[in-house]
C-alpha cells in the first residue's frame, strides 16, 4: 500500500498535533486524498532521498482557510511510519510504501514523568493556541507528555531523530529530566 509523502521541517511523535498552511496544488490535492483515504506521510526534510525514511502518519483532525484563502489543516500523528520505494506521480507529488513501526512501551508515571506533566500542562495554560490544538484535551500519561515536550523543546533535529526510534523511551526520560528538572529547580 502507498501513501502520499508530505516532506515538511515539522517533527511529529505518535498523538502529536499540528496546524499546516497548504496552498501548493501537489499538496492541495494530497490533503483531498488524505481525507478520503489512509490520511498522508510528514517525513522531515533531511531524509528525503534515503531509502529508508522514518515518518509521522498522520490524519486530517480539522480544517478551515484564514483570511487569504490558504487552506489550514490540523493534523493529528497516528503512528511512525518506515517508507521504502517511494516515486513521484504526474502532479509532482511524493508517494511511498510504508510499514507501521514501533514507538515506545507503554510508561507509567514516576517521580519525573509526573513533574514534566505539571510542567507541561502549566505551559499549555499559557500557551492558548497550543492548547487550542489539542482542543483543550491534555492525556496524562508519560508517554504522551514526554513526546509533547521532544516536539516542543529546542533541540537540533538531528538530536531529535533519535527519538523516533522504539528503544529511545530512557533516553528521553534521561533528556527531559536533565532539561527541565534541573532548569526548574
Amino acid at each position: 500500500m502507498n501513501i502520499p509523502v508530505f516532506p515538511l521541517p515539522v517533527f511529529l511523535l505518535p498523538k502529536g498535533v499540528t496546524r499546516l498552511k497548504v496552498f501548493e496544488p501537489r499538496y492541495l490535492r494530497m490533503i483531498s486524498i488524505g481525507a478520503k483515504e489512509n490520511g498522508f506521510a510528514l517525513v522531515l526534510n533531511e531524509f528525503i532521498g534515503q531509502p529508508k525514511m522514518t515518518a509521522s502518519w498522520v490524519k486530517i483532525v480539522n480544517f478551515d482557510t484564514n483570511e487569504q484563502g490558504i487552506l489550514i489543516v490540523d493534523v493529528k500523528c497516528t503512528a511512525l511510519v518506515s517508507l521504502e520505494s517511494s516515486y513521484k506521480d504526474e502532479h509532482d507529488l511524493l508517494w511511498a510504501s510504508y510499514k507501521p513501526l514501533t514507538h515506545w512501551q507503554v510508561l507509567t508515571h514516576n517521580r519525573s514523568t509526573k513533574s514534566f506533566s505539571q510542567l507541561l500542562q502549566s505551559y499549555f495554560g499559557k500557551n492558548k493556541q497550543l492548547a487550542s490544538l489539542y482542543h483543550g484535551e491534555f492525556v496524562d500519561t508519560p508517554n504522551w507528555v514526554m513526546c509533547r515536550w521532544l516536539e516542543l523543546l529546542p533541540l537540533k533535529t538531528e538530536d531529535k531523530l533519535y527519538f523516533l526510534t522504539a528503544n529511545s523511551d530512557q533516553q528521553a526520560l534521561g533528556l527531559l529530566s536533565d532539561l527541565l528538572l534541573q532548569e526548574n529547580n
